[in-house]
């Protein structure tokens, strides 16, 4: 079964809900925890797969302030009767034991709250919600006639359908689904906002992957030292988000409201996703951190082993809305055979799309040796006009300098070798030669003044030593990265 945009759309904004807002937080710890057991159990007998489940359980660990022994407790229930787990769950919160918890629950039409909140996270589509025999059982267990049961799936699906449900909230037993109508209402707004969308390419191990993990400041696209990115992998900036979420959509669809590398790894080596979603904040330090802005990843297009590769990149090429490309080029091997076919096909059909090149590794260039910076540039730049660029933009980079000075400033623990080579990168920036704003003055000089301003100082721990995170910010901009956000900025405006 092949998920269509409105399955993700859909698990999207379930996976955006905002949980710092619940209207249970105002709660003490016994109902904020029974709460949760309820979800769980609900979920337990729902169609996502375990991963899902502990991925959303943990989010509301998070939110409700829940306790890791009392997390533990209840994410060991377990039964094949839906029956059984529910009088499981209610022997462990002692809920057919406390009065005050029923009255919480009845009167304060909290079993409302949560049976919207469980028929939300059942919804198949945009019409219709999945059988749960648990939400039956809940129903019974509070007494909620069936007529309210419908009335709270009526006005669910009239949210999702952006239309009005004022009236309908006017009920005091219904009034607590509204809830549900800002969360939504909320993103939804974010979703309205024309995004720019950023296409990158380049031949494989090139370096495209760390461009992009260097633009936002985490790692999330793959970037092993092999065939990395095998997927279309879209990254969306949203302000709003506290966390990055993700979507894996293609024969399956599998969600994430707190996705990291490894979730993005495991989709990007499954046969049954073809695509990749994510949205979160890029770092702190960076041009566009407020703006929408999406960056869109794709194979390496000289994958011997996989040839689909180059052929899901150049039909993204022709058929997606794109309102820029980056075009990267490996300085240490630059004019391979390889590369060149690529921009010829590239060319063929985008000559006329807003196109930046970007000349990555050049930390790799031996300045005290034969390699000299300007010369690299201008070699790059012929070899594009060549291919018949008038006039390119080239922006020198170093992409892996910039994603480890990031990482180090919004404090990411590094590894070994990450911490050595970011010291090594720490010194070769203090050098002016491998100043990127020096070498592309003509380019700097033509872009608006940098917004980011140098922050106050705080110590930044690098393995034994103690950096300014001051100094790691001045060297940061001498990567490049700077200028090639400068120029993304104009997209936004």
């Amino acid at each position: 079964m092949e998920f269509t945009s409105l399955d993700y759309e859909l698990e999207s904004m379930v996976s955006k809900i905002n949980l710092d807002k619940h209207p249970i937080l105002k709660e003490n710890y016994s109902i904020r925890y029974s709460y949760v057991v309820f979800i769980y159990i609900a979920l337990k007998s729902s169609k996502r797969n375990n991963e899902q489940i502990l991925d959303i359980m943990n989010s509301y660990k998070t939110a409700f302030h829940i306790t890791e022994h009392d997390f533990d407790k209840f994410m060991d229930l377990s039964s094949n009767n839906e029956t059984d787990l529910l009088q499981k769950g209610i022997r462990l919160i002692g809920y057919d034991k406390n009065w005050l918890l029923k009255w919480k629950f009845i009167e304060a039409n909290y079993c409302i709250l949560l049976l919207a909140e469980l028929l939300f996270l059942n919804l198949s589509n945009f019409e219709q919600f999945y059988h749960n025999k648990i939400i039956q059982l809940y129903s019974d267990l509070f007494e909620i006639a069936p007529s309210t049961t419908v009335q709270i799936r009526l006005i669910l699906l009239k949210i999702l359908a952006h239309e009005n449900v004022n009236s309908l909230l006017e009920n005091k037993k219904l009034s607590c689904l509204s809830y549900f109508y800002h969360i939504i209402q909320e993103h939804r707004n974010f979703d309205l906002i024309k995004q720019p969308r950023v296409l990158i390419i380049a031949t494989m191990s090139s370096g495209k992957s760390t461009v992009l993990n260097a633009l936002i400041g985490k790692q999330m696209f793959p970037s092993e030292n092999k065939a990395c990115t095998s997927k279309i992998v879209e990254f969306t900036n949203n302000p709003v988000l506290r966390k990055e979420v993700g979507v894996a959509s293609g024969t399956l669809l599998d969600s994430r409201r707190d996705v990291t590398y490894s979730d993005v790894t495991d989709w990007n080596h499954n046969p049954d996703v073809s695509r990749i979603q994510l949205e979160g904040r890029v770092h702190s330090y960076s041009e566009l951190k407020g703006h929408k802005i999406s960056f869109m990843d794709t194979p390496g297009t000289n994958n011997s082993r996989d040839r689909e590769h180059g052929e899901i990149t150049y039909n993204i090429l022709q058929t997606a809305d794109i309102d820029m490309i980056l075009y990267v080029l490996n300085v240490t091997n630059l004019a391979s055979e390889d590369d060149s076919i690529l921009l010829k096909n590239v060319l063929k059909v985008a000559l006329d799309k807003n196109i930046i090149f970007l000349l990555n590794k050049v930390d790799q260039l031996d300045l005290d040796a034969d390699d000299d910076m300007f010369d690299s540039l201008n070699i790059a730049i012929k070899y594009i006009t060549d291919h018949g660029v008038k006039s390119p933009t080239v922006i020198p980079i170093s992409a892996y300098a910039a994603s480890l000075f990031t990482y180090a400033l919004e404090g990411r623990e590094l590894t070994r070798k990450e911490t050595r080579d970011l010291l090594s990168f720490y010194s070769l920036f203090q050098i002016p030669e491998y100043d990127m704003n020096v070498i592309a003055r003509n380019l700097n000089s033509s872009l608006s003044i940098s917004e980011v301003k140098i922050q106050s100082h705080i110590d930044v721990q690098v393995g034994n030593i103690v950096l300014s995170s001051q100094s790691l910010q001045k060297a940061l901009n001498k990567t490049g990265i700077g200028l090639l956000e400068r120029f993304l900025l104009q997209l936004t405006s």
